[in-house]
């Protein structure tokens, strides 16, 4: 059998060759001695901006190079960009990947750009298709777990991880219909004022009530949308929920108190959250006071419009709506 210490393998010659590998392993002892390695090399991007697209190729080869000595003899793959694949020992895996990573770790010098890897081990002999999703999905996703994690190299998948995968992808699927359908849902958080003990304020939360899944939580879908750029349209959706319902109050007659709305650095990015407020306000003909956007403090630390900055600092009005920006820890 081809094995790496040949030319690496091309993808689909790989999986064969993998899948013929696990086969004899299963044959002999009906268990496997191998194992799916997902390899992914950090912010990449970062060395060819600064030493060029050429020299990152070069640098990708000393990298296979790098997988060939603590890999010696197994299978091997470029995946494409910077991303490789093992067909591992399960025996010493975890040791040889340490290895590799410090290898990496001493070829770029950059504390930014680090080698991950993710890995998943199989019970019993994995069908073509399942074997070929242990590698792309299955080892992907726990490599990408610790992508932001500098104290880990590696990361072993489990049902969980497939399990968030799956929502992950239903909420990024299914946004539109759930703010059509308002399977989202916003709540009024009170707001108590310590020094007498009466609510001054409310604060706009959103809850994802999912047909198929139940109870989202916002742990899960707010992040998620964020990570998708999706964050926009359920703030402008959360905005226009809690104006319509402080309209329906004040035609009521009923008592009704500001609500504040959170915002991220990304809203920023995608949209203009003071237009929007202030084509909200007057599509409700509601008071500028009413809807008070707050804005997390790491939404103000990077690529943030230096206006809008500016503003969450000193609390100056955004805009000639006289709507301000208050600066707040609070998460959603």
């Amino acid at each position: 059998m081809k094995k790496t210490n040949d030319p690496m393998l091309a993808m689909q010659a790989f999986y064969r060759a993998a899948r013929e590998e696990l086969e004899q392993e299963w044959d002999a002892r009906k268990r496997l001695k191998s194992c799916p390695v997902f390899f992914n090399i950090t912010n990449f991007r970062l060395y060819n901006a600064s030493c060029g697209i050429d020299q990152g190729d070069h640098c990708l080869q000393q990298i296979v190079e790098i997988l060939q000595k603590n890999f010696p003899g197994r299978l091997l793959t470029h995946l494409g960009a910077d991303h490789f694949a093992v067909l591992a020992d399960t025996a010493d895996v975890t040791t040889r990947i340490e290895a590799a990573c410090h290898d990496v770790k001493d070829l770029i010098a950059n504390p930014n750009i680090e080698m991950k890897a993710g890995i998943r081990y199989l019970s019993e002999l994995p069908d073509p298709e399942t074997l070929t999703l242990a590698f792309d999905n299955d080892a992907a996703l726990a490599c990408k777990s610790i992508t932001k994690d500098a104290t880990r190299h590696y990361a072993v998948y489990t049902r969980e991880m497939g399990r968030l995968h799956e929502l992950q992808n239903y909420v990024r699927e299914n946004l539109d219909k759930a703010l059509e359908n308002h399977h989202i849902k916003v709540y009024c958080q009170p707001i108590v004022r310590s020094l007498n003990g009466k609510v001054c304020s409310f604060e706009a939360l959103a809850r994802w009530d999912s047909p198929e899944y139940g109870l989202l939580s916002p742990a899960l879908f707010i992040p998620t949308l964020e990570e998708f750029r999706l964050i926009d349209r359920l703030d402008r959706y959360v905005a226009d929920q809690m104006a319509q319902f402080l309209h329906n109050q004040m035609k009521r007659g009923q008592q009704t108190l500001p609500v504040s709305l959170n915002f991220s650095r990304l809203d920023f990015q995608l949209m203009d959250p003071a237009q929007m407020l202030e084509e909200t306000l007057s599509r409700y003909q509601l008071p500028r006071d009413f809807l008070c956007p707050e804005v997390t403090e790491n939404a103000w630390s990077f690529r943030m419009n230096p206006s809008a900055r500016d503003c969450a600092v000193s609390g100056k009005p955004v805009s000639k709506s006289g709507s301000t920006i208050s600066a707040a820890a609070i998460p959603r």
